[in-house]
C-alpha cells in the first residue's frame, strides 16, 4: 500500500503541474490516477464505504422535510464535499471515455465515446473540431471514424478544463491519502506484532529453549516419548489425542498428564509465561504458534 500512495502522489503532482501550464494536458494524469485506483481493491473499498455513508447522510436530510430549495441546496453541498461523488464525476468524465477510446478494437462514434459527459461550450468546440477535421482529412489522410473519435476526445478534454474538476481531484486526493496511510500504519503494526513472537528452538541435544538463551532450556532429549510427541506436533498444525496415542504408544490419560507436565516444566525452565502445547475441542493438540515461532534445530 506504501507503493500505491507514492504512485498516487506522483500522478497528482503531475496533474497539478500540467494544470498550471496547460489545463487540457492535465486530463491524461487524471486518467492515470484513476487507473491506479481502479486496480486497487483496498482503494475501491474506501470509495464504496464513502458512498454508503453519503447515501445515509442524504437519507437523513430527506427525513427533515425541508422546503424543496433548501433540500436541493443541502444535497448539493453534501455531494460536493464527498469523496465518492467527486470520484464518480471524474470517473464518468475521464476514466470511462478515455478507456473506451484506448481499448475499443474498432473506432467508436462520438456518441459512444462521450456517453453521459456533459460537454462544455459544445457549439464553439464543434467549430474548432470541424477545422481540425478538415486539416486531418486533407493533410494527414485520416479516416472519418478516426477524425470523429479524436474530435470527441478533444471535446472531452476541453470539458475537463472547467475549474470544478480541480476541486474534485483535490477532494479525492485529500480523502484517499490519509486513509491509505492509516492502512499502511496498521499493516506495519500487525507485522511488528507478528515479528515480536518469541523464537523457540527444539534441539535433539540441547532441549527446548528460547533463541539466544540456551542455558535456560527445558532438557528433553531425543528418544524420550515426550520429545517424540513434540517432534510430531512440529510436523502438523493439529493432532487428535488418538494420533498421539499411536505415536507414543501410551494411553490417552497418560498423554494428557504428560502434556500438562511438559507445559509446566517448559514455563519453569525457560522463564516464559505461555504454554508450549495448546488444546481445543475443535482441532485437538497443537504447538503454540500464536505466541512462539517454533523451529527445529538442523
Amino acid at each position: 500500500m506504501d507503493t500505491v500512495v507514492q504512485q498516487l502522489e506522483l500522478k497528482y503532482a503531475k496533474f497539478l503541474e500540467n494544470r498550471d501550464h496547460n489545463t487540457r494536458h492535465s486530463f491524461e494524469p487524471a486518467y492515470e490516477y484513476l487507473v491506479i485506483v481502479e486496480t486497487q481493491p483496498r482503494v475501491k473499498e474506501i470509495i464504496e464505504k464513502d458512498r454508503l455513508d453519503l447515501d445515509a447522510r442524504k437519507h437523513e436530510v430527506t427525513t427533515l422535510r425541508l422546503p424543496q430549495e433548501d433540500y436541493e441546496r443541502m444535497i448539493k453541498k453534501i455531494d460536493r464535499s464527498s469523496l465518492s461523488f467527486c470520484y464518480s464525476e471524474i470517473y464518468r468524465d475521464v476514466y470511462i471515455p478515455m478507456t473506451k477510446f484506448k481499448t475499443a478494437p474498432l473506432p467508436l462514434t462520438p456518441t459512444e465515446i462521450i456517453g453521459s459527459t456533459k460537454l462544455f461550450r459544445e457549439k464553439s468546440m464543434d467549430f474548432v473540431c470541424a477545422v481540425g477535421a478538415f486539416i486531418a482529412k486533407h493533410f494527414y489522410s485520416a479516416t472519418k471514424k478516426e477524425i470523429d473519435g479524436a474530435s470527441a476526445m478533444l471535446k472531452i478534454e476541453y470539458t475537463f478544463t472547467q475549474r470544478k474538476y480541480d476541486t474534485y481531484m483535490e477532494r479525492i486526493h485529500a480523502a484517499l491519502i490519509p486513509q491509505l496511510l492509516e492502512i499502511c500504519t496498521k499493516s506495519k503494526e500487525i507485522a511488528t506484532a507478528q515479528s515480536s513472537k518469541y523464537k523457540i528452538i527444539v534441539s535433539e541435544t540441547k532441549g527446548i529453549y528460547q533463541s539466544g538463551d540456551e542455558k535456560a532450556a527445558y532438557s528433553l532429549r531425543r528418544g524420550k516419548k515426550r520429545f517424540k510427541l513434540i517432534k510430531h506436533l512440529l510436523s502438523t498444525d493439529d493432532c487428535k489425542l488418538s494420533e498421539l496415542e499411536d505415536i507414543t504408544n501410551q494411553d490417552g490419560p497418560v498423554i494428557i498428564r504428560a502434556i500438562a507436565d511438559i507445559n509446566r516444566l517448559f514455563r519453569q525452565e525457560t522463564g516464559l509465561t505461555h504454554d508450549l502445547i495448546l488444546h481445543n475441542d475443535t482441532i485437538g493438540y497443537h504447538l503454540n504458534k500464536r505466541d512462539f515461532e517454533i523451529v527445529q534445530e538442523k
